[in-house]
């Protein structure tokens, strides 16, 4: 079982969670965003264990082994960040974040020590029908 935890409830958040049904085994744990009335709803809809408007309390709860990162760009390095030094897996979603990808490959070395993979969550513009891929990237040693 993987227990996730989701840091952000903006629109990506229900699409992340449909496509990962494809992936059995996933388990969602709590998420925590600052607005309580999406919070409520997602948890309800998606039976996510807990909700919280701290984000300290889903990055640091050691049920968690996964954190999916949901919130707006400029703020994808800084949860990442926090996630890995709370020694979690981290899932950001990548589009136009190379950079990003790459510092937190780079700090990902220094902080845990374990494989580092990329999960490619496709969705076909005209079917809508989702795809999920596990791409490994580097074995860190």
């Amino acid at each position: 079982m993987i227990n996730v935890g989701i840091i952000g409830s903006g629109f990506i958040v229900p699409t992340f969670i449909e496509a990962t049904t494809l992936v059995k085994g996933f388990k969602y744990v709590g998420i925590a965003s600052p607005v309580e009335e999406q919070l409520k709803n997602l948890k309800e809809k998606y039976n996510i264990g807990y909700y919280s408007l701290n984000n300290d309390d889903v990055l640091k709860d050691p049920k968690i082994d996964v954190i999916y990162v949901a919130v707006p760009n400029g703020l994808h390095y800084e949860i990442a960040k926090k996630a890995l030094q709370n020694n979690k897996h981290v899932i950001v979603p990548i589009r136009q974040h190379i950079l990003v990808v790459a510092v937190l490959q780079y700090q990902a070395v220094q902080v845990v020590r374990h494989i580092i993979q990329v999960v490619v969550v496709h969705q076909h513009k005209i079917t809508q029908q989702q795809s999920m891929v596990l791409v490994p990237l580097m074995e860190v040693q």
